[in-house]
C-alpha cells in the first residue's frame, strides 16, 4: 500500500515539474466547462433579446453596416452600439440560423474565458495547483449562468476574453519590454471596447498596473497613454448617439434604479444568491452589505501589498460602477463577470495566506462542488421561454407587467391555457383591462373558447394595431357571420400582405385552425 502511495506521489511530482502540465490542465479545464453546459446546446430561446439577434445575417447586413449601424436591435435601441457581437452572431447564423449552434458558440467562449482566467492566475498570481483549482471555482460559479445559458450572455464572454487578452500582453510588456506584446495590448483593447463600451477601464487599469510596476512617469507613459485615448476616440466617433445617453430623462431613472443592483452582484458572487427578475427586495441590500464587508476582509488579510490591495479591492468596484454608466439596464441576470476574476485574487490570496495548502485546495474543492449542483439547476431556467419568463415571474408575480404577460402568453403557447387564463386575468385585473399585450393574450383565450364577440371586443382596444391583430378580427367576424367586417379586415390584411391572396389566405386559413376545443394552440 505504501509502494502504491509512493508511486502515486511520484507521479504527481513528476506532472508539477513537467513542462506540459499546465497545457494539461487547460485541456482539462475546457473539458469541464463544456461538461457543465453541454445541456444547454439543446435549448431553445428565451424570448429575451435572443430572438431578434437569431435574425442577424449576411443577406442583411454587410461587415460595413456593423460598424456604422446598431444593427443588434435593427436601430430600434439607438444606444446599443456592439459591432462584434453583431459580427459574432452573424457568423453564427451563416453556419446555421439555430439556437443549438449559438449555445455551443457560448459555451467554447467561455470555456477560453476560463482557461485564460487560469493562465492569468498561474502566470501573475498563485501555483498551478491553485490557479487551476480558482479557474475551475470561476468557471463553475453560478453568476455567470447568464452569460453562457442566455445566448446574448455571449457579450461578456467576449468582453472577458479580449480584456484578459490585453491585460495578460500588457503585463508582458511591462515585465519584458518588447513591443510586440504592447501592440497586442492595444488590438485586444481596441477589441474589447467594440464588444461593450465599458472596456474603456480598461486604460486605467492597465495604467495602474504601470505604476505598480514601472513606478514612474515618463516619454513612453505618455505615448501609451496616447494611443488608448485615439481607440477610444475613434469608437466614439462611430458611435454616433453617445451623447444620447447624458441627455435621455429615463438614462437617469435606468442609474438610479441600476446603483440597487451593486448590492446584488456582491451578494450573487459571495454568498451565491442568484435570481433572474429584476426585482431588489431589502434583503438584497443587507445580503449586498455583508458580501461588501467580507470583501473587504478578504482583501484586508490578503497579504498583499497596500498598491495591490486598493487595485484588487476598488477595481471590481470601478468597473460595476462604470457599467451603470452606460445607459443600460442593469441586472443580476444581465451581469458581466469581469468583476468577479479581481474578485477572486484577493479571496484566494488570503486563503494561501492564512491556510496551508491541503486546506486551501480542499476549500476550493468545495466551493466548485456547490457551484457545480447550483448552476446545473439554475441553468435549466433557459430551457425556453416558458421556463425564463416563469422563472423571472415566480420570484415576485406581476412585479413586471412586461415579464407577467410574457408569461402568461408562453404558458398559451405551451399548452397550459387554464394557467395563461388565471394569469392573464390576474394582470388585466392590475392593469384596469388596459394593457395592449395582456388584451392580446386575453383575445386568444376567448377565441380558443369560441367567444368570439369577447374577442372582438378585447382586439379592439390595442391601441396598435399590427398584421396579427387585423387577421384575428378577420377570423372573429367570419366566425360571427358579419360577413361585411370580416371582408373589410381581410382586405386590410391582403394590403399589409402586399396583395398577395396566397399568402393571405393561408394565413386567415391557419389562424381559423389554431383555435378550436380539440386542438392544441400552436404560436
Amino acid at each position: 500500500m505504501k509502494k502504491i502511495q509512493n508511486n502515486i506521489q511520484n507521479i504527481i511530482n513528476q506532472l508539477n515539474t513537467s513542462r506540459f502540465l499546465p497545457i494539461i490542465l487547460c485541456f482539462f479545464i475546457y473539458i469541464f466547462c463544456l461538461a457543465l453546459y453541454v445541456n444547454t446546446t439543446s435549448y431553445g430561446l428565451s424570448g429575451n433579446d435572443d430572438d431578434t439577434f437569431i435574425n442577424l445575417n449576411f443577406e442583411k447586413y454587410s461587415v460595413k453596416d456593423v460598424f456604422t449601424q446598431n444593427i443588434l436591435f435593427n436601430n430600434d435601441i439607438k444606444t446599443y452600439y456592439r459591432p462584434l457581437l453583431a459580427l459574432s452572431f452573424m457568423i453564427d447564423n451563416s453556419i446555421s440560423a439555430s439556437p443549438s449552434i449559438m449555445h455551443s458558440t457560448n459555451i467554447i467562449l467561455y470555456a477560453v474565458c476560463a482557461v485564460l482566467v487560469f493562465i492569468f492566475l498561474k502566470r501573475y498570481f498563485f501555483d498551478t495547483t491553485v490557479s487551476f483549482l480558482a479557474a475551475a471555482f470561476f468557471a463553475a460559479h453560478p453568476v455567470n449562468i447568464f452569460t453562457v445559458a442566455w445566448i446574448p450572455g455571449r457579450n461578456d464572454s467576449l468582453l472577458c476574453v479580449f480584456f484578459l487578452l490585453s491585460l495578460i500582453f500588457f503585463l508582458e510588456y511591462l515585465k519584458n519590454d518588447k513591443t510586440v506584446f504592447l501592440i497586442l495590448n492595444f488590438i485586444f483593447f481596441a477589441a474589447a471596447v467594440f464588444i461593450k463600451e465599458n472596456a474603456v477601464i480598461i486604460m486605467p487599469l492597465c495604467l495602474m498596473y504601470w505604476f505598480i510596476y514601472k513606478k514612474r512617469i515618463n516619454k513612453e507613459l505618455f505615448i501609451i497613454t496616447l494611443i488608448y485615448s485615439v481607440i477610444v476616440s475613434v469608437f466614439l466617433v462611430l458611435y454616433k448617439n453617445f451623447a444620447n445617453l447624458w441627455t435621455t430623462p429615463k438614462y437617469i431613472i435606468l442609474l438610479l434604479d441600476n446603483i440597487k443592483v451593486l448590492f446584488d452582484y456582491y451578494s450573487g458572487v459571495y454568498l451565491f444568491n442568484i435570481h433572474f427578475s429584476k426585482y431588489i427586495s431589502s434583503k438584497f441590500f443587507v445580503l449586498g452589505t455583508v458580501s461588501f464587508i467580507i470583501s473587504i476582509f478578504f482583501t484586508i488579510f490578503s497579504g498583499m501589498s497596500i498598491k495591490e490591495k486598493i487595485l484588487y479591492f476598488f477595481f471590481p468596484l470601478f468597473m460595476l460602477i462604470s457599467t451603470l454608466f452606460v445607459g443600460q439596464i442593469f441586472f443580476q441576470g444581465n451581469r458581466l463577470y469581469v468583476p468577479m476574476i479581481f474578485m477572486l485574487i484577493p479571496f484566494c490570496r488570503f486563503l494561501t495566506n492564512i491556510f496551508n495548502k491541503k486546506i486551501v485546495y480542499a476549500i476550493l474543492l468545495f466551493l466548485i462542488l456547490l457551484c457545480i449542483n447550483m448552476t446545473f439547476q439554475k441553468q435549466k431556467v433557459f430551457e425556453n421561454e416558458l421556463t425564463y419568463f416563469g422563472a423571472i415571474d415566480r420570484e415576485k408575480p406581476n412585479y413586471e407587467i412586461v415579464m407577467a404577460n410574457l408569461y402568461s402568453y408562453n404558458l398559451l403557447k405551451y399548452g397550459h391555457i387554464e394557467e395563461a387564463a388565471v394569469k392573464a386575468k390576474t394582470i388585466a385585473e392590475i392593469t384596469h383591462y388596459k394593457n395592449p399585450y395582456n388584451l392580446y393574450v386575453l383575445s386568444i383565450l376567448s377565441m380558443y373558447e369560441e367567444n368570439y364577440l369577447q374577442a372582438i371586443e378585447y382586439l379592439e382596444h390595442i391601441t396598435n394595431f399590427d398584421n396579427d391583430v387585423y387577421t384575428k378580427l378577420a377570423v372573429c367576424y367570419d366566425k360571427i357571420g358579419n360577413e361585411r367586417e370580416a371582408n373589410y379586415f381581410y382586405n386590410v390584411v391582403l394590403k399589409l400582405n402586399e396583395y398577395n391572396v396566397e399568402k393571405t389566405n393561408e394565413i386567415i386559413e391557419r389562424e381559423k385552425q389554431c383555435f378550436t376545443k380539440k386542438s392544441k394552440i400552436s404560436y
